[in-house]
């Protein structure tokens, strides 16, 4: 499921990965939910990255992760708390998710999508990616 946050002055979009109670972990971006690690199918690999479906429990769908991995690749386990939700990126390893701005409350959650609007290259001056315009998430 992805989903629409009101951040401060920001709307992020966001995957929900974990639900109060739950328990994450994520090792060498491979995720872990209540114990239980997410399988992965490697899907095509660049010279800096690689696109994987990821198989959440009631949810499959596309990540992107850097081959030399990131800060934040690898989490210790961590359990939601009540009232509040774990989201994390598609694009794992550049992303502001919930390993930078923490849980995500309840009532900052705004909406859910389901296709890209817009996309911008932030590597490349934020020029727009139109090959990613209205595609599914």
């Amino acid at each position: 499921m992805s989903l629409t946050l009101k951040y401060q002055t920001y709307v992020l979009v966001k995957r929900v990965i974990g639900i109060p109670g739950d328990v994450i972990a994520l090792n060498d971006n491979v995720l872990s939910v209540n114990g239980n690690r997410v399988a992965y199918d490697d899907l095509s690999s660049t010279e800096s990255s690689v696109d994987k479906i990821e198989h959440l429990p009631n949810a499959t769908h596309f990540v992107r992760v850097n081959k030399k991995g990131a800060l934040r690749s690898s989490f210790a386990p961590v359990r939601v708390p009540d009232g509040y939700y774990m989201a994390l990126g598609d694009n794992r390893d550049n992303s502001s998710d919930s390993r930078a701005i923490g849980f995500v409350p309840r009532d900052e959650i705004v909406g859910l999508t389901k296709r890209v609007v817009l996309s911008f290259n932030y590597d490349n001056y934020y020029i727009p990616r139109s090959d990613r315009f209205f595609k599914p998430l």
